[in-house]
This record gives C-alpha cells, structure tokens and sequence, in this order.
C-alpha cells in the first residue's frame, strides 16, 4: 500500500498525533500506552514544531474596536483609564493637569468642507470657504462652527439653530446668554433626528456633557457646546452610538465625575434666570 494512501493505517496515526499535539499547549508527547516499554521513546516524536494549522483560540485585539487609553496626571490625581469622564475630571481646568492618549482609536478620513456654519463668532451664518469662516472665530475663545459637506446642509444647519435662538454674536472676553439651552436626551427619547449634523449618517455620532450648564447626551456638536459655552472646567466627548453615549454618562454619574457649572454672561445678565 501507498505511503500517501490516505487509508494507510501509519499515515492515519501520524495525523492523528499531530492533531493531538496541536491541542496540546506544551506541544508534549502523550504517555506511552500501557503496553509500550516505558523505555521506549514514544512514537514520531519530532523536534521541530509541525506546520500544520493550528486550532487553538486566539486571544489577540481587533485595534481597530480597542478603547482609547489616557495616562492622566495631576498635582492631586494621577492613573490610567479608558474612560474619558474619569480622566477629564481630573485635569480639565487644573493647573499643569494633562492627558496622554496612548492608544488612539484610528481616525476615518475627514470629509471634504464646502460649507461652514458659524453660530457663534465675531459675525454668524454660512460661508463658503474657510478663510471667510475663519475671520468669524479666529481669535475668540468661545465661538462655535461645523463644516459640512453640503452648501444645503450649512444652511439647514444655520436656519434650526436660528430658530432655536443658539446663534450669538461672540467676543473674545465674554459669553453671550442662550435664551433657552437644548435639552439633554435620554434612554427614552425618540430619535427625532434634526439638520444640525448635516446628511452624513456614516458616523452615528453622539455627544457626552459631563462636566457644563447641563450634563447629560446630546444628538449634536451644537446642543453639546452650548452646554460648555463659557464654562473653564467643561468636559465633553463625543462617542459612536447612542446607547454607548448614555452607558458612558450613566456611569460618569454613578463615579461622582459629572457637575453642573456656570458659565460667565455677558455684565448685566443674571445667571439665575431660569430662562437662560
């Protein structure tokens, strides 16, 4: 009988070590059975490691899915974390905090600008190139704009946000006063979608308050920066998923690392209003 006849018993029996082999972490030998001589080496020991598929679990990270890593370092408060709310809390507005991300997700490729909306900036609307847009905030601390793909889009954009109240006029040493902030959403919210975000619907992007006027998730760049306007200790992020986005909040709360501040007005405004 053929060697490599694959109903040759000696052949069949190779293989079957092997696969035994492959299961084996130690890659050891199995004991000789009782009626082989315990002085015998066991048969088709091989001192090289096979070539053959191995069925063993891998344990290896899909990067593209693993978490941000942040090394964060205070005068009171310094450790590693994967959570955002954690690490921000500990150095945003401190004296010499920061943060290191030492494993950042892998960014997609921006989408080409044609638009941009300025809703809070020296002057507000839509412009069509970056120069125009960048005179509007170049320079002043608490202005608020978004590109977008679309000249339709910007103006979708600008005109909700008008209707809304939440474009102002900004300057570089004071915050002007919302009439009334957004709301934040929760687990029972309907998704009532709005044209802040523009038409791009690739990237379910939503956005965590922690630390601003009023903490909670928010659907767009706009609400969420709003409720950080003139706050020095705000802490924000946004996050792929709306589910996600009110896990990251929940837990945010349940460790103690979300607050509500108050933001700087404009003189004259009082903050106390309950329509601001």
């Amino acid at each position: 009988m053929a060697a490599n006849d694959p109903d040759n018993p000696a052949l069949l029996a190779l293989l079957a070590r092997l696969a035994f082999d492959d299961h084996n972490p130690d890659c050891t030998p199995s004991p000789a059975s009782p009626s082989t001589p315990s002085s015998q080496p066991p048969p088709y020991t091989t001192t090289h490691p096979h070539t053959f598929p191995s069925h063993r679990p891998r344990t290896h990270t899909d990067v593209r899915h693993a978490p941000t890593i942040y090394i964060y370092e205070s005068p009171t408060k310094r450790g590693v974390t994967t959570e955002w709310a954690i690490a921000g809390a500990a150095t945003q507005g401190i004296s010499s905090g920061h943060v290191r991300a030492v494993q950042p997700r892998k960014k997609q490729p921006a989408s080409k600008k044609v638009a941009y909306a300025v809703f809070c900036g020296l002057e507000c609307g839509v412009f069509l190139t970056w120069d125009e847009a960048k005179r509007q905030v170049n320079g002043i601390s608490n202005c608020i704009f978004r590109g977008y793909t679309s000249v339709s889009d910007a103006r979708a954009a600008f005109a909700y946000a008008e209707a809304h109240s939440w474009t102002r006029i900004a300057q570089s040493t004071s915050v002007p006063a919302i009439p009334r902030l957004p709301e934040p959403i929760t687990s029972s919210s309907l998704d009532c979608p709005n044209p802040l975000n523009g038409s791009e619907t690739i990237d379910d992007r939503w956005y965590v308050v922690y630390k601003g006027i009023q903490p909670g998730v928010y659907r767009s760049h706009l609400e969420c920066q709003l409720n950080c306007l003139g706050v020095r200790k705000s802490v924000h992020q946004s996050i792929v998923g709306k589910l996600e986005a009110l896990r990251k909040f929940e837990a945010a709360v349940r460790q103690g690392n979300t607050e509500a501040l108050l933001p700087t007005y404009y003189p004259g405004v009082d903050p106390d209003d309950p329509f601001l």
